[in-house]
């Protein structure tokens, strides 16, 4: 379930980049405003995904209809997870987590 309409969330890392390095450490806040005080927020977490991205270029020889030989450039955009891991951040007695997580 998301924050949809009954929350305002707002996530800031305390070096906003999109591309971080390997062993690099992430850190930032995270702010929760209920904007429904009917709904009480039991567990609060973020999702975190990882991704690689790289383009790959490529021309190879085609012959057209008429039998001529013509190169044809190509590029194809490659996307790899390799990532997604779930974070308990906080829950409804308002208490703060520090979480460390290490891949290898």
């Amino acid at each position: 379930m998301g924050a949809n309409e009954s929350a305002n969330v707002k996530v800031n890392f305390h070096r906003s980049n999109c591309f971080y390095f390997g062993d690099e450490k992430i850190s930032g806040t995270v702010s929760f405003q209920n904007l429904k005080p009917t709904l009480t927020p039991e567990k609060i977490f973020l999702e975190l995904i990882g991704e690689i991205g790289y383009t790959a270029k490529e021309t190879p020889w085609h012959h057209d209809t008429n039998g001529r030989l013509h190169q044809v450039r190509l590029t194809e955009h490659h996307h790899i997870s390799f990532l997604s891991e779930r974070v308990f951040v906080g829950g409804s007695n308002h208490e703060q987590v520090c979480t460390n997580l290490k891949y290898d």
